[in-house]
């Protein structure tokens, strides 16, 4: 018309909000503004890049952050569930037990440790008397088939595997060093414990294999301190919480279960192998141990409400892994003391975005967590404009070390920041 262009949009409100619209309008506007002048066209005015509150976290390892929450004597039960109650003392003596023998086994700074054992509560004092030998635990779930448990023995150069009864009988011929932890008698005082920092490997987590061979992803000491902070704060754990723990050790959300209430001084539960394969079971225990905190996939929470389950007033239910259906967060939501959304690859560690869910029709994985900043980037890299599809990249202080001995796929995942040099971000291979 004369000099100028009119025009109108025809959109789905199903899958568009007038905001969106009114956001791809301007960025279009600009373009062709750009264009018309011989311009090369700007960045998007509105680009589509989320940061996380910046926030303090105490530097150091695993067991000092544990150390922080819960000290290191008392007569508190911190630990309870299959296996038998611990309390603090006792919990710390148990792992001094398993430090001891793994020194004496040879184990040191760095070394690969795996722990091969049933559910119990001793999975919490191996894995403490791991980090303060200053070892790297890789959990093995002993119910994995041989041939995966074989392919991590072999891929991590594990120097020795902590076993009780149950894990022995599942572990390949020729493995590393075994020491029996159900053998082991509780030590009072505190062997020397080795030095570690926030860059140390705490963890060498292996993929499902889903999409190839499993990957093996080293988390270090500060991610994970990061990550159990920012979920006790911006997602809510509290010292008088107790979490039921019911995921296999080799997911990675089995870290947050066993370890986040801890560290703010509240108590985990650690469910038995039989219960919590069993929906009802996880009902009855919920019910039971008083759990104020439940997480699990979205598959484990439809399962649990197929087997007539409600959750009880006062339980906090976090959910990630798989997409979250509207119908599923309706029923979560309608009961229970809330739902909460949460996003992240095991490159990320655990979590990395979460937001409770108000509304089971407008469900999002939420907002970045503390310290860690999310984009949405095209092909070249460059930020995609609000309400547009992009990538999902991931940077900031959860992001894992990289993979074992492949430097090559690691480099291929873990990216160069575009934005801030000398950082890198994770290429995750999700849309949002």
């Amino acid at each position: 018309t004369g000099e100028e262009l009119a025009g109108v949009v025809e959109y789905d409100p199903d899958l568009f909000d007038a905001s969106t619209i009114d956001l791809l309008l301007d960025d279009y506007a600009e373009l062709l503004a750009a264009l018309a002048a011989g311009r090369t066209p700007p960045p998007p005015p509105h680009p589509a890049v989320a940061v996380g509150p910046r926030r303090a976290v105490p530097h150091g390892s695993m067991a000092a952050a544990v150390t922080a929450g819960i000290g290191r004597s008392g007569e508190r039960v911190v630990v309870s569930g299959a296996g038998g109650p611990l309390t603090v003392s006792e919990l710390w003596a148990r792992a001094y037990a398993v430090t001891g023998a793994l020194q004496a086994a040879g184990v040191r700074r760095g070394d690969v440790v795996a722990v091969c054992q049933d559910r119990s509560t001793a999975l919490v004092s191996s894995v403490l008397g791991i980090w303060l030998a200053g070892g790297t635990y890789l959990p093995m779930d002993p119910d994995f088939p041989p041939a995966r448990l074989s392919l991590m023995l072999a891929d991590s150069g594990c120097r020795a595997v902590l076993v009780d009864r149950h894990g022995a009988g599942r572990l390949p011929g020729g493995t590393a060093t075994v020491l029996r932890v159900d053998e082991l008698p509780a030590v009072p005082t505190a062997p020397a414990e080795v030095a570690v920092g926030s860059g140390d490997a705490a963890c060498l987590l292996y993929t499902s294999g889903s999409t190839g061979t499993p990957k093996g992803v080293l988390i270090r000491h500060g991610s994970l301190v990061n990550v159990l902070a920012s979920i006790a704060i911006d997602v809510g754990l509290h010292p008088r919480d107790t979490l039921l723990a019911v995921t296999t050790i080799s997911f990675d959300l089995a870290l947050l279960e066993l370890f986040g209430p801890l560290t703010v001084g509240a108590r985990v539960v650690v469910a038995g192998r039989d219960d919590a394969a069993d929906p009802a079971a996880v009902g009855r225990l919920a019910g039971t141990t008083g759990a104020t905190v439940l997480q699990g996939t979205p598959t484990r929470w439809r399962m649990l409400l197929e087997s007539g389950w409600r959750p009880h007033p006062g339980l906090r239910m976090w959910t990630g892994g798989e997409a979250l259906a509207a119908d599923l967060a309706a029923g979560l939501c309608a009961g229970g003391g809330g739902l909460w959304n949460i996003y992240a690859p095991t490159e990320t560690t655990v979590y990395s975005i979460g937001e409770r869910v108000d509304d089971p029709e407008d469900i999002t994985i939420g907002r970045p967590l503390a310290n860690t900043q999310v984009y949405l980037l095209d092909r070249a890299l460059r930020p995609v404009p609000a309400g547009a599809l992009g990538e999902i990249y991931i940077g900031g202080a959860g992001l894992a070390t990289g993979y074992h001995a492949r430097p090559g796929l690691t480099a291929d995942r873990f990216r160069p920041s575009p934005f801030t040099p000398g950082e890198r971000n994770y290429r995750t291979g999700d849309l949002g």
